[in-house]
């Protein structure tokens, strides 16, 4: 088939089993394991056993699932986590679908940070790449005024116009130091894929077309094959 039988490789998860014990090949227990999470067949073949088509993976994966230990260890691994996920998570089948109808059916806008849907979540504050004149101006016109009438009498220079009226320099460099506010916030909120939720879902309600596997079968013992062999000579 072109599979290197004896690529090395580690096992998926760690033994699931505290029960039945593992199968001795280390590789059937890999495949095992992966197809018992989800993992395309096919798809574990060409990772396991490197095969060099992806004919051949298929050959190869139809084997493995013809054998009676493989499937019986896969629904083992498969009966064992529903098991840990009802009785120890106390997550069943039914809080499974409930969670991805809700995934589908949600509005983004209705999520927040806090919402159980939300997976990650970031914001943003967009302020202005420099100063704004016009509010730092403002600022300090109106300090100027107030300086001006709690002294009680204008302060001018000897050099300036007499209505000239100049801003106390500590003032003034308080007044640069301080940052412009933000003047935008943006927010993103992450959510679980609604297209993957809804295949998933449709799996487990076995809404999808049934799968294709092909196989050659024969129909005819080797006698009757033999005698109509030699009638068509």
């Amino acid at each position: 088939m072109h599979c290197n039988d004896n690529a090395t490789v580690e096992p998926v998860l760690d033994t699931l089993s505290n029960v039945d014990p593992p199968l001795a090949n280390q590789k059937l227990e890999a495949f095992a394991q992966a197809v018992s999470i989800g993992e395309d067949p096919v798809g574990t073949c060409l990772r396991l056993y490197r095969c060099r088509t992806g004919a051949t993976a298929k050959k190869k994966a139809a084997q493995l699932l013809g054998s009676p230990a493989i499937t019986a260890r896969i629904t083992t691994l498969r009966r064992e986590a529903s098991h840990i996920a009802t009785h120890q998570a106390h997550f069943s089948k039914a809080d499974l679908i409930a969670f991805l109808v809700e995934t589908i059916q949600t509005p983004v806008s209705t999520v927040d940070q806090h919402h159980r849907q939300c997976q990650e979540w970031t914001r943003d504050e967009l302020t202005t790449s420099g100063r704004r004149p016009n509010a730092v101006q403002g600022q300090k016109t109106q300090m100027a005024s107030s300086d001006y009438s709690s002294a009680g009498k204008r302060t001018t220079s000897s050099r300036a116009k007499p209505s000239t009226k100049l801003a106390a320099p500590s003032e003034s460099t308080q007044s640069d130091a301080t940052p412009p506010p933000p003047i935008l916030l943006r927010s993103k909120t992450k959510l679980p894929s609604k297209l993957d939720a809804a295949k998933l879902l449709a799996t487990l309600c076995g809404w999808q077309a049934p799968s294709k596997v092909e196989g050659n079968v024969s129909l005819t013992s080797p006698a009757v094959e033999e005698a109509l062999s030699r009638l068509l000579k």
